[in-house]
């Protein structure tokens, strides 16, 4: 039990409050330095997207577009602070995207929100190494809302609403195969 105490307490959050009252002479595990070249194999990059990407679609009211909402299209790696070094070489890997630090939290985000970089770049990429896995269907559906910017379609309100139900389904499919599974 003690030894998996101290691997808890040296996960990114550490110890609960509780654990620490149940447990104060708990001690933190060294971990080892990784190593991360400088170049990252393409499929890998589609692996690590699979279990730790994010597709989004950003539709927000902009009073200065026709259709009075502006449609952003980004891919987003969100990682525990200290793995700056990882987004930075997928950054230069990737030749795109830019990293941030969320201003409350402990993370650090690459985000791609170039569409031509999406479309060029990006999409192709996983298309040639496939995402995997739950995350493949909304790969699909962000390629879906892509073809539909690249034709300019999305100035349209009618296409408006498509995009809207397009995001509307993403990321949720991970939670409706969870429950699935707690049913059966």
């Amino acid at each position: 039990m003690v030894k998996i105490i101290n691997f808890r307490a040296s996960l990114n959050n550490g110890l609960s409050d509780k654990l620490k009252i149940s447990f104060p002479n708990a001690i933190k595990l060294l971990k080892s330095e990784v190593k991360i070249p400088n170049n990252i194999d393409l499929n890998w990059i589609a692996g690590f997207f699979s279990g730790e990407g994010c597709f989004y679609i950003n539709i927000t009211k902009a009073i200065d577009y026709k259709i009075g909402y502006s449609i952003r299209l980004q891919i987003i790696f969100s990682q525990y602070y200290r793995d700056k070094i990882l987004l930075n070489i997928l950054m230069n890997t990737l030749k795109c995207s830019r990293v941030f630090k969320h201003p409350k939290r402990d993370i650090m985000s690459l985000v791609i929100s170039n569409f031509e970089d999406i479309y060029t770049k990006i999409i192709p990429l996983f298309n040639e190494y496939n995402i995997k896995g739950i995350k493949s269907l909304d790969s699909e559906d962000f390629c879906k809302a892509a073809e539909i910017v690249k034709k300019g379609d999305h100035i349209k309100l009618v296409v408006l609403e498509q995009i809207k139900l397009i995001k509307s389904k993403m990321n949720k499919k991970e939670l409706i195969v969870k429950i699935f599974n707690i049913i059966i």
